[in-house]
This record gives C-alpha cells, sequence and structure tokens, in this order.
C-alpha cells in the first residue's frame, strides 16, 4: 500500500472507530434512560443499526485499497478491533432482545422486561462500555503510531519524487539544449539539402542536354525561319473571326456598296470552317489546301507561333498537359527536311527541348544524370534511326505514361515530303493513323491540291486559301500602294486610279507570291516618272496568272546580251543551296 493510500485509511478508520464508541455510549446512556422500556429498546435497536452500518462502511473501506500491500501492526490492531466490536455488537443486540416487551402489554410483562434491563443486564451493559472504550483507546494509540509513519513514508515519496522531479528537469534542459543545437545547424542543413537538389537538377539538366545534342537534326528549323511573318492584318480572321477590315475600303466607304462577292466571303469564314473552332473543340486532321504562291507555309507559321492558337488548345486539352509542335517539309533541302525520318527527329527535338520530363519517359534507357557527376570525360552517344522512330511511336501513341499528355502538331507542305519509296498517299494515310488511334492526338496540315492528298482527308475539315483570302490580298496591295509616294502623285495627278487594287485582286486568284512580284514591276514601271495608270492596268492585264508561266516571262524579259551572266548567276545560287545544275538534270 502506497504512503498516501495507507494515512488515507488510518484517518477514515479512527472516524469510523469514533462513530462506533459513540454509539456503544449511546446505547448504554439510552439503556439507563428513565423515559419507558418500551423506548428504550427502539433507541437500542437504532444505535445497533448505526453501528452495524459503520462496521459495514469500514469493511467496505478496507476492500477498496487499491495494493495488496503486506499487512503492519497497525493493520493487525485494526482488524482485531473491528472484529471485537462486531462481536460486542452481536452481544448487545442479544441482550436488548431480551429485554423487549412482550405482545402482552402487561403490567407483570413489563415489570419482567424491567427488571432485565435494570438488574439483571446492567452489569453486562456496563461492561461492554468499558470493553468499547479499551479498544477506542487501543486504537487511538495504533492509529497515532500508523498515522507518523505513513506520514513519515509519505514525506520520504515526496521527497524522491522532488529528486525525480529535479532529474526530470535537468534532462529535459539537456534536451532544450541539443534542440538549440540542432536549430544552430538547421540553415546549415537545409543549404546542403538545396546544394543536393542543386546537384541533382544540374545532373538532369546535363543528361538532357547531351540527349538533345545527340537527336538535334542538322538543319532543325531553317525552312521555317525562311518563311516571312505575315502582315499584321492577314489571316487574323483565322483565329479572330471577320471583322470591318473584311469590307473593301477602295471601293467606297458606303456600306450599301458592299458587293455580293463580300458575303459570300463572309459566309465561306463561318466559324466551323474557321481553324479557329478546330483549336478549341476539334478532333482529327485539318487540311490546309491552296495553289502554290497562296500563302499556305505562311498561315501555318501564323498558326503555329501566334499566342491564340496557344490559348485555345489549352481549352481543348483541360486538365491534360499539351505538347504542341511543327515541322515543316521542304522537297530542296536536306534529307532530314523532306523525309518521315526527318519529321520524327524533328518534331521530337522540338518537344524534348522544351520538356525534360518528358525526354526521360521517351529515353528512359539513356537517362542516367549519375553517370555525369564525375570531372572524367563524360559519357557521349548517338542516337540511332530506329531509337527515333521507337520514341515518337511511344509518345504519339498516348498511352500509359504519356496518357496525361494532349498533342498537336502543325507539318506545312506534305506535297514537298520526297522518299524514293513512299507515296504522298501513304504519307498522309500514316498521318491520319496519328489520329485515329488517340483522340489525344489532332493534326494541322496543309499541301498543294494533288488529288491524292485530297482524298486522303475529310472534306469537312479542309480550306481552299485562295478561295478566302481575297481581303487579304487587298489589304496587301493597299498597304504597299499608298506607301509608295510616286503613286500618290499618280493619283494626284491622273484620275484613272479607280479599278486598279480590284484588278490586281481579281487577276491574283488569292496567290500571294503572284502579288509580290506584280507589286514590284508596278513599283519598277512608277520608278520612271511617266507611267498613267491606264499603263499600269495594261501591265496587270497582260501578266501570266499561273506562276510557272510568269517567272518563265521574267526569264524571257532578260535582254540576250546579259542572258549568259545570269544564268551563270542562276546556277551558282543553286549550287551554294545545294543543286547540281548539269545539262537538263538537277539533282
Amino acid at each position: 500500500m502506497d504512503p498516501i493510500s495507507g494515512f488515507s485509511l488510518a484517518v477514515n478508520v479512527l472516524t469510523v472507530v469514533d462513530m462506533a464508541v459513540n454509539a456503544g455510549k449511546t446505547v448504554h446512556e439510552l439503556y439507563k434512560s428513565t423515559s419507558g422500556f418500551t423506548k428504550k429498546t427502539e433507541s437500542l435497536l437504532t444505535s445497533s443499526a448505526q453501528l452495524n452500518a459503520a462496521l459495514a462502511a469500514l469493511d467496505d473501506l478496507t476492500n477498496k485499497q487499491p495494493s495488496p500491500a503486506p499487512k503492519s501492526g497497525v493493520d493487525n490492531v485494526v482488524t482485531l478491533a473491528v472484529q471485537d466490536c462486531r462481536q460486542k455488537l452481536q452481544e448487545l443486540e442479544a441482550i436488548i432482545g431480551k429485554c423487549k416487551v412482550g405482545k402482552q402489554r402487561s403490567f407483570i410483562g413489563a415489570s419482567k422486561a424491567l427488571f432485565k434491563s435494570n438488574v439483571k443486564y446492567e452489569s453486562r451493559l456496563v461492561e461492554l462500555q468499558a470493553e468499547l472504550e479499551l479498544t477506542e483507546r487501543h486504537l487511538t494509540i495504533a492509529l497515532a503510531i500508523g498515522t507518523r509513519t505513513e506520514i513519515t513514508r509519505a514525506r520520504e515519496y515526496l521527497d524522491t519524487s522532488d529528486q525525480k522531479q529535479a532529474e526530470l528537469g535537468r534532462k529535459m534542459q539537456s534536451l532544450s539544449d541539443s534542440i538549440k543545437g540542432v536549430d544552430k545547424n538547421v540553415d546549415l542543413l537545409l543549404a546542403l539539402k538545396e546544394m543536393l537538389t542543386l546537384s541533382e537538377a544540374s545532373l538532369d539538366a546535363m543528361n538532357h542536354s547531351a540527349i538533345l545534342h545527340a537527336l538535334r537534326p542538322v538543319t532543325t528549323d531553317k525552312r521555317f525561319e525562311k518563311i516571312r511573318d505575315p502582315d499584321a492584318d492577314s489571316f487574323s480572321w483565322m483565329l479572330h473571326g471577320p471583322g470591318t477590315n473584311d469590307v473593301s475600303q477602295t471601293a467606297s466607304q458606303d456600306e450599301d456598296e458592299v458587293t455580293e462577292y463580300w458575303e459570300k466571303q463572309k459566309q465561306m469564314r463561318r466559324e466551323e470552317y474557321r481553324p479557329r473552332w478546330w483549336l478549341r473543340s476539334g478532333s482529327g486532321v485539318f487540311h490546309i489546301a491552296g495553289k502554290p504562291g497562296s500563302g499556305k507555309s505562311t498561315l501555318m507559321k501564323y498558326l503555329a507561333t501566334h499566342p491564340m492558337t496557344q490559348e485555345l488548345l489549352v481549352k481543348w486539352a483541360g486538365t491534360e498537359h499539351l505538347i504542341l509542335s511543327h515541322f515543316f517539309f521542304w522537297k530542296p533541302g536536306t534529307d532530314e527536311q523532306k523525309t518521315m525520318r526527318g519529321l520524327q527527329r524533328g518534331i521530337l527535338y522540338d518537344i524534348l527541348a522544351k520538356d525534360l520530363g518528358v525526354t526521360k519517359m521517351v529515353f528512359p534507357d539513356l537517362w542516367s544524370p549519375h553517370q555525369y557527376n564525375s570531372t572524367s570525360q563524360r559519357p557521349s552517344f548517338n542516337i540511332s534511326g530506329k531509337q527515333v522512330k521507337n520514341a515518337f511511336e511511344r509518345l504519339i501513341a498516348c498511352k500509359g505514361s504519356f496518357s496525361k499528355y494532349n498533342i498537336c502538331l502543325f507539318i506545312d507542305g506534305l506535297d514537298e515530303f520526297d522518299e524514293p519509296d513512299e507515296s504522298h498517299h501513304r504519307l498522309c494515310t500514316k498521318l491520319w493513323s496519328w489520329t485515329k488511334a488517340s483522340a489525344k492526338v489532332k493534326l494541322c496540315v496543309s499541301s498543294r491540291e494533288y488529288p491524292s492528298i485530297l482524298q486522303a482527308f475529310p472534306s469537312a475539315q479542309r480550306i481552299t486559301l485562295q478561295h478566302l483570302t481575297r481581303v487579304d490580298v487587298e489589304a496587301v496591295v493597299c498597304n504597299r500602294l499608298e506607301s509608295n509616294e510616286h503613286y500618290q502623285e499618280l493619283c494626284k495627278s491622273d484620275i484613272g486610279s479607280s479599278g486598279l487594287v480590284g484588278l490586281i485582286v481579281d487577276h491574283a486568284e488569292g496567290v500571294f507570291l503572284w502579288v509580290v512580284i506584280i507589286l514590284k514591276w508596278i513599283e519598277e514601271e512608277l520608278a520612271t516618272g511617266v507611267s498613267t495608270f491606264q499603263l499600269l492596268k495594261h501591265l496587270i492585264a497582260t501578266a501570266p496568272q499561273e506562276l510557272d508561266a510568269f517567272f518563265a516571262k521574267i526569264l524571257e524579259s532578260i535582254p540576250r546580251h546579259n542572258s549568259r551572266q545570269v544564268w551563270f548567276v542562276l546556277c551558282m545560287m543553286l549550287r551554294a543551296q545545294g543543286y547540281l545544275v548539269n545539262g537538263e538534270e538537277v539533282n
């Protein structure tokens, strides 16, 4: 039993025993009372019940002690006192029962009861009172000794607790000092962690750079860079819709004079036929067809680089990551610029150069950044055509790790694709299969109006460029002429300018290259200072409308005495571009 519990038990025992002794005294005093035997009997029974309750409470208190510790001398004294009290109580109850008045409330019965209580049992009751008082003294002495012992033990326990508390305090202080020491090193640990992160990022970047170096095409983006940027207002309707610039500014400022042709132009530029709708919501292949020189490559460059394209495609991709890339075929270029192998390598390089994470997944066998943590010569490798093909097919399939990506590719000049054992139709079939295999892949392509290409793609997602660019052609012509000072001077002296712009636009038939060449002729004629609008209109009307015939006329217009030098310069320029001119054969 712990000291605190023992001390509590001693106090409770003392209280209960005191109650028992007082109850015994009360029984004797009530017995000596002269108020009547029946009342004394009732009082004695009441006191007896109280004493029984006190003893029961004492037993219950003893049984509830938590730890069954060995009994001390004080515990034995208490136990004996309880037993003694219980025996005296039983004897007292027996005497009370004998002193009870019978049912026949006769004087004789009452006299007998009075005799028993006053004469026969009086001496025994006195003895019981004396014995109870003696038990009280024994208990008082035992409890005093026990209480002193328990107090001493409690003090020792508290002293021990104080020592343990002090030891705990010292350990807590030591722990606090240790924590402070760690706190001083937190900045160092964070710096080391940051250095480790930077080191890992550097190794990743080195591995990434090595893969790009091995993958990089020799002639990457050369064709793309040579394509001129479109004029500010050209093709804006493709992404923003028809605007006020769609109406001719040269014919009349009155909206009532807008011709039926312009209404047809607006009708042909409906939402469902514009790339804007396809970029935001469409799928499959969107085909831009057109004549040579109609501006297909310029439009493709415009779409591939315009911020609005990115914005629309992000809406299409939704929660997926967007991959956007482009490739421009060029028949006069190198093998990498006109073959499927070149397309795969070029697109793969363009995508991986922007995203290190995709590089890890596309070339898992080549991803080992820890090989680059040595100061010795770092590993170098080549990427074969088969590796490029496998990597590209993993990416374009959009399965597994690549399922979180949506891919949109802009591929220009399908008609300039040139492989000895492949046809344009097989190329288009291959491109179409990419979009059929996964809805996460779509392509915007452009080409001349070759039947083999037109039949490969659905006409519902095709625009014919020269049918839609009259407004753009007119804008180019107006801007060019209005900025020419000779034209402005001629307008002041010659009233025949009406219809000049419309004549150029009609003959151009949407071919921008034809417009550029004819405008150059007009500017040279204006520079002579003797031109008239009638002469300029005749120049336009007699110019060949087909580009091949146009170029032939340009060459035929060279004076015979200069033709040899011109052809020599032209051959040197072609040779510098990689072409071999040998008689009638051109390689």
